[in-house]
């Protein structure tokens, strides 16, 4: 029927006007209400109850788009949790196997106790599972087996027992998996070289008894190897030198010993592997610029390491005047008594860091996660050239990130985060083009991020949450081809998503919640490669030309969304959902 009044024409006009202001409503429209499925409302009432905590949005008729913690899809069901450091107590509830659509559950640094529940193997989506640094007991149910999506686990620092059970070899798509500072007993299982994927294996500070598997040299993506502090015997097999990615391993606190036959010992030319590192006088050919040089009479840095225990409040094994590297705790050292190694995680460190740690020259890897060490980081840690591993995270450092941090050309992994670092990330961070890892999360942050991030061209894994960044993500971000994790949520950042984000197609995880953050606002620049599911088109799907995550004819479909911002309750930050499909991380 027409209009009363119009003719032809003016009906086609009017309806294609009509059109125009539906899509630019759309596109401006606040975030589509998203309301629980009604399966999930109790659970997380249920949750509250269980870990005496009343979050924002946890409650009945209630809306995911405005619930603090937690995403939804588009039909409501729960996606992820992440409740880090909220101060829960009591235990996790069998119920957790309910929230059937989790792909992201992190509750580390709380206070929750008992066991972890069998039901958590119905969790069949979930990708990460973190429970670090809680108070669980009991054994880790053999269930665990079936998620065979989980790519990081995380149960450090608990008080499991029993043994590391050989249905840890179903999880072949892990590629982080933290066991260490529990109470785990018997030997590592043989299906632990299932575990092609993996990167770091963290098993330090159990009571773990027996060898190595042999079946370890299978794991040949592995770059760290920790079984620090266990009851490890025999020798290290010498197929750990076919490891060529193996840049760390820990086996001190131990009586792991090298092999006894050199000829079995050979490492590839030009491979710096760590196996070559921790056997150096046993190995045939070590390429590391010299012929392998026999263990150092003399110990000349003992002075620096006395320095720092003074400095520190702290007393280790072996750190004494006329002391010898291989009796020292917490240290690996050079053929010339040269410390090359210092890790001093969760050691209850006190003070400050020394300005005289640029002394240590040849220092290629700092580990003094969770402490409580204060004051600034040292302009005199630029000295440290040969730096590759510098772990700060979880301490009270404050005031600015030395410029001066620029000059670590060699660094890999930097984890600043959980300090309370101020001002700017300095423009300087984009000299350290061999960064796969860098946190700064959680501090105080603000300024914008530099446009030299984007050069950081094998970055896998940026975090930069919870600070007070503003402006907007820089257009360099797109050099990031190696990007895989992204994590920019609980800043004060502004604008649009750049376009040209959809060009990273290994990017996995991205968060922008708690932000000022909205998708493009431009079809004809977002365009999406076929067949390539990037966390870009999921956040963005409405927005892209083309977005295929399962097959060319079957198109992501999502309600359209913008940003809407949350209160802040109490002192702690409330995200909020531009795309219910979104992981936080």
């Amino acid at each position: 029927m027409r209009p009363i009044g119009m003719g032809a024409g003016g009906a086609g006009s009017l309806w294609l006007g009509a059109l125009i202001v539906l899509t630019f409503l759309a596109a401006v429209s606040p975030v589509r209400s998203v309301p629980y499925a009604p399966s999930q409302v109790q659970l997380l009432l249920d949750f509250q109850q269980a870990w005496g905590q009343n979050f924002a949005g946890w409650v009945s008729g209630g809306n995911c788009s405005t619930a603090s913690y937690v995403k939804c899809d588009a039909q409501g069901m729960v996606t992820s949790m992440d409740l880090e450091s909220q101060e829960l107590t009591g235990s996790i509830p069998n119920t957790i196997g309910r929230m059937v659509s989790l792909t992201f559950l992190d509750l580390h640094s709380n206070l929750l106790t008992g066991s972890i529940p069998t039901s958590i193997a119905s969790l069949s989506s979930l990708t990460h599972l973190d429970l670090y640094g809680n108070r669980l007991s009991g054994w880790i149910p053999s269930s665990i087996g079936g998620l065979l999506d989980l790519r990081y686990l995380d149960l450090r620092e608990n008080s499991l027992t029993g043994s590391i059970l050989s249905t840890i070899g179903e999880m072949t798509s892990l590629t982080f998996l933290g066991l260490s500072s529990n109470f785990l007993t018997q030997t590592i299982p043989e299906t632990i070289g299932n575990l092609i994927n993996l990167r770091h294996l963290h098993l330090m500070n159990n009571s773990l008894s027996g060898s190595i598997p042999d079946s370890i040299s299978k794991l040949v993506n592995l770059t760290e190897l920790d079984v620090r502090r266990n009851n490890l015997t025999g020798h290290l097999s010498p197929t750990i030198g076919s490891l060529t990615r193996l840049s760390y391993l820990f086996i001190s606190g131990t009586a792991l010993t090298c092999p006894p036959d050199n000829s079995t010992c050979v490492v590839p030319q030009n491979t710096s592997s760590a196996f070559c590192y921790e056997c150096l006088s046993f190995c045939s050919t070590c390429d590391m610029g010299a012929p392998p040089p026999s263990a150092p009479a003399s110990f000349p840095q003992m002075q620096l390491l006395l320095d720092f225990q003074q400095a520190w409040g702290h007393t280790f094994a072996g750190w004494v005047a006329g002391g010898s590297c291989s009796i020292a705790e917490h240290v690996s050292c050079d053929g010339q008594g040269m410390v090359t190694r210092m890790s001093l995680n969760g050691e209850g460190l006190t003070g400050s860091i020394p300005s005289t740690i640029g002394s240590m020259v040849r220092l290629t890897y700092l580990d003094l996660h969770r402490n409580f060490l204060t004051g600034s980081i040292p302009r005199g840690i630029a000295s440290l050239s040969s730096l590759t591993h510098l772990d700060l995270y979880g301490n009270k450092l404050s005031s600015w990130i030395p410029s001066s941090i620029g000059g670590l050309l060699d660094l890999r992994y930097l984890d600043l985060g959980r300090n309370s670092l101020t001002w700017s990330i300095p423009s300087t961070i984009g000299n350290l083009t061999r960064l796969t890892y860098l946190s700064l999360s959680s501090n105080a942050l603000s300024q914008t991020i530099p446009q030299s991030l984007g050069n950081l061209i094998n970055l896998h894994d940026l975090y930069l949450r919870n600070n007070s960044l503003r402006g907007s993500i820089p257009d360099s971000i797109s050099n990031l081809v190696n990007l895989t994790l992204a994590s920019f949520n609980l800043n004060n950042l502004t604008g649009h998503l750049p376009p040209v984000m959809g060009s990273l197609n290994l990017l996995s995880l991205l968060n922008i919640s708690g932000t000022g953050l909205t998708c493009p606002p431009d079809h004809s620049n977002c365009v999406v490669p076929q067949h390539n599911s990037t966390a870009f088109c999921r956040q963005c799907p409405d927005f892209c030309n083309t977005c295929v995550m399962a097959s060319p004819s079957t198109p992501p479909s999502a309600p359209p969304s913008s940003p809407q911002r949350q209160s802040r309750v109490g002192s702690g930050r409330v995200g909020f959902m531009l795309k219910p499909t979104l992981f936080p991380i």
